[in-house]
């Protein structure tokens, strides 16, 4: 994604974003530039406020944050749903966290890049994408940054937490395996709020017993 060249990139919601977005697409037109340096400004978590609130919450959920994907990523107390991925989120995923999310009275969905500890080649030194949304988006609001949104949603070689201010639900999106997928996971007075919205997306047992990890097979969910 983005080259940190500059901290204050990361550090501020209201840096000039043109030029770093220029860098990631040479070619985008500067009225495309325009409305993904208003995306960001309105959807851009800073580090300050990621530091304080959300890394503590992010702490609660995901273990082996200094890895990534086939290890397993969430605490024990987690049962997981795997769904299709390549993206971070898909028309129907949306729609289905806006409605589980709701329900359970979660207010935001908070989207933080796994930098794999700063060691893996094009893990753009450092910098970690951050981006924080309000339960309810749309999906035609959530794809008006244009080439960036494109590039964030489909994610290639990138991975993500995904979370909120309830503990009790979280999503690890690894796109850099061979099969790429959405982990959907949750405790367990939440499973049948998500299993209701979200049956339609889940892998079937075909592709579950190929691709996911034995690791991650023995906390699925059951009907």
């Amino acid at each position: 994604m983005f080259n940190n060249g500059d901290s204050k990139f990361y550090e501020s919601d209201s840096y000039p974003w043109g030029n770093e977005i220029r860098k990631f697409h040479p070619l985008m037109e500067w009225a495309s530039i325009a409305k993904a340096e208003k995306y960001l400004e309105r959807y851009w978590l800073s580090k300050q406020e990621y530091l304080k609130k959300w890394k503590p919450l992010q702490n609660q959920i995901f273990i082996n944050q200094n890895d990534w994907f086939p290890n397993f990523m969430f605490k024990n107390e987690f049962l997981i749903y795997p769904t299709f991925g390549g993206k971070i989120f898909w028309e129907k995923s949306i729609a289905a966290f806006n409605n589980a999310l709701l329900e359970i009275g979660e207010t935001n969905i908070v989207v933080i890049q796994n930098n794999f500890n700063n060691t893996y080649v094009g893990s753009n030194d450092g910098l970690t994408f951050m981006l924080k949304y309000p339960v309810g988006i749309k999906w035609e609001e959530l794809n008006i940054g244009h080439n960036l949104t494109d590039d964030l949603l489909i994610g290639i070689d990138q991975d993500f937490y995904i979370f909120g201010e309830n503990t009790g639900w979280a999503m690890y999106s690894a796109t850099r395996d061979l099969f790429p997928m959405n982990i959907l996971a949750f405790k367990p007075p939440h499973k049948a709020i998500f299993l209701k919205y979200f049956h339609e997306i889940k892998l079937n047992d075909e592709l579950i017993n190929e691709y996911l990890p034995n690791n991650y097979k023995i906390h699925l969910a059951q009907p």
